[in-house]
C-alpha cells in the first residue's frame, strides 16, 4: 500500500492510493451572498520533503488568490499511510453564509471529487439544518454505497473509500462540530457549517486522509492520528470501571423510568438493598433525571430533586458502597446557572456537585439538542469547539470521565482531544417503542 501525490497538467492534484488517482482536483471553494466564488486564482506549487517522528514525509504548498491578493494558503503533508490537508485563512472572508443547515457550506476547504466505481461506508452526522424539531437531528446512521449518486443528502463524517485492495479514511481534523463532510457540485466537500459567515485571517481547517488495507484499518488508522494529535490512548473496554465493574440503570427501558415509574430515594435504596441480598455485584448506579428540569432534555440546576431525594445522592451511595454515573441534558434556557448554553463555565460548578453525589462518570446526554438549542454552537466553530472543551476539562479537572450520549459525529471525533472522554452511546433507548412512553 502506498500514498502518493501528483500535479497532473495545468496544476490539478490528485491525491494517488495505490497507483491510481483517488482523489482528483483537491482544492477550495468560497461562496459570497449564495454564489460561488469564481475568481479565485491559483499559484504555483512548491515542494520540499522531511522527517518527523511519524516518518519521512512530501509537503506540497499552493496559495490561491482573490481581487489580486492571497487569500488561502493549502498545504499538503504526506507520509505513506496518511495525508495531512491545512488551509489556512491569509485575510478575513466575510459573507460566506447560505444558511442555517450542515448541507449548506459557504466554504469547501477542501473540495475533490471521487471515482465513480469507488466503494463507500460513511456515518452520517446526527444533526441537521433549520428544519430540525425538538430534540433536533438524530441518531448517526451508517450508509454504504458506490460513487457520488449514492451518498446522502446529510452531512457525514468520516467517510471511507475502498475497493478490494485499500481503504481511505477522510474526515475532519480540527473544528469537528461544525465542519463535516458534504455532497456538493459533483464532489465531496470539508464544508463549515451554513451559518458560519466569516473566516478570520490565522484559521485552519485541517482534514485528514488515512490509508489502510480495509475500512476498519483504515477507521483505525485515522483514529489513532487523532488521537495521537491529542496525547490521548484508545480507550479499552477492559480498561475503567464503567465497563468492568456491574452497573443498574434506570435510564429510559428500565422499570423506573421517568415518564412511567419515577425512582426516588426509597426505591433506589430497596433496589441497591435487594441487588446487594442476591450477592450481585453491583459496583454503581446510572441515574437519569436525578435534578429538577424544565422538560425532559432542559435541565435547571444538576442538584439532586428535592422531591425525589431529599437528603441527595451521594448519602445512598456512601451508605450502600456503590458509585454513581449521574446524567446530564441540555440547559433550559430558564437554568439557574445564567448560562446561556455556549459557555462551559457552569460545568466546573456542575462537576463539583457531581463528585458531592459520589460520581466517578458524567453522563452527558442531549449533546445535539444543546448545539441544536444554541445557534453560535453552529455559527462559530471556535466557540464550539471551546464550549465542548471546557466541559470535559471542566470533567477532568475534578477527577470525572465522560460518557456521550445523543452525540454528533463530530462529538465523537473531537473526544479523541480529551482523555477523560472514554465511551459514547450509539443508539436510541428501548423505552421509546413501549406505549406507555408514547401516549
Amino acid at each position: 500500500m502506498k500514498l502518493d501525490f501528483d500535479i497532473a497538467d495545468g496544476g490539478s492534484p490528485h491525491l494517488i492510493v495505490n497507483g491510481s488517482p483517488w482523489l482528483q482536483g483537491l482544492k477550495p471553494l468560497l461562496y459570497r451572498a449564495g454564489e460561488r466564488l469564481t475568481v479565485v486564482s491559483a499559484g504555483e506549487w512548491e515542494s520540499n520533503t522531511g522527517r518527523d517522528r511519524r516518518g519521512a514525509f512530501s509537503i506540497y504548498r499552493r496559495v490561491y488568490s482573490h481581487a489580486g491578493a492571497p487569500i488561502l494558503k493549502l498545504t499538503l503533508q504526506i507520509y505513506s499511510d496518511v495525508a495531512h490537508v491545512d488551509i489556512e485563512v491569509l485575510r478575513d472572508i466575510a459573507g460566506i453564509a447560505r444558511g442555517d443547515s450542515f448541507t449548506t457550506p459557504g466554504a469547501l476547504l477542501p473540495w475533490f471529487s471521487i471515482p465513480a466505481d469507488l466503494s463507500f461506508f460513511l456515518a452520517t452526522f446526527g444533526l441537521g439544518g433549520d428544519g430540525d424539531d425538538y430534540p433536533g437531528g438524530y441518531w448517526p446512521t451508517a450508509e454504504f454505497g458506490i460513487g457520488l449518486g449514492d451518498l446522502p443528502d446529510d452531512a457525514f463524517a468520516p467517510i471511507v473509500l475502498y475497493d478490494d485492495e485499500a481503504a481511505l479514511a477522510i474526515g475532519p481534523g480540527n473544528f469537528f462540530l461544525t465542519s463535516p463532510l458534504v455532497r456538493v457540485n459533483d464532489g465531496i466537500g470539508r464544508g463549515v457549517h451554513g451559518l458560519v459567515d466569516r473566516l478570520a485571517a490565522g484559521t485552519h481547517l485541517e482534514t485528514v486522509f488515512a490509508m489502510g488495507e480495509n475500512v476498519p484499518d483504515a477507521l483505525m488508522r485515522f483514529g489513532d492520528y487523532l488521537l495521537a494529535r491529542g496525547g490521548k490512548l484508545r480507550p479499552r473496554p477492559d480498561g475503567h470501571p464503567l465497563f468492568t465493574r456491574l452497573g443498574w440503570w434506570n435510564a429510559y427501558g428500565g422499570y423506573y423510568t421517568e415518564p412511567i415509574r419515577k425512582l426516588d430515594a426509597d426505591s433506589l435504596s430497596r433496589v441497591i438493598a435487594e441487588l446487594q441480598s442476591q450477592h450481585i455485584p453491583v459496583g454503581y448506579v446510572g441515574l437519569d433525571l436525578w435534578y429538577p428540569y424544565d422538560r425532559i432534555g432542559q435541565a435547571l440546576k444538576y442538584v439532586p430533586d428535592q422531591t425525589k431525594y431529599p437528603h441527595g445522592i451521594g448519602e445512598i451511595a456512601r451508605t450502600t458502597d456503590v458509585s454513581t454515573v449521574l446524567h446530564l441534558s441540555a440547559l433550559s434556557p430558564k437554568n439557574k446557572y445564567g448560562a446561556d448554553g455556549a459557555d462551559p463555565t457552569f460545568y466546573r460548578e456542575v462537576a463539583r456537585e457531581l463528585t458531592r453525589e459520589e460520581a466517578f462518570v458524567a453522563w452527558h446526554d442531549w449533546l445535539r439538542t444543546q448545539q441544536h438549542l444554541t445557534p453560535v454552537l453552529r455559527a462559530d466553530p471556535t466557540m464550539a469547539e471551546s464550549w465542548f472543551a471546557g466541559m470535559a476539562h471542566a470533567f477532568a479537572d475534578n477527577g470525572l470521565d465522560v460518557l456521550l450520549c445523543m452525540q454528533t459525529m463530530g462529538m465523537n471525533l473531537a473526544a479523541t482531544q480529551h482523555p477523560n472522554i472514554v465511551a459514547g452511546r450509539v443508539h436510541t433507548d428501548y423505552l421509546f417503542s413501549q406505549p406507555e412512553a408514547l401516549a
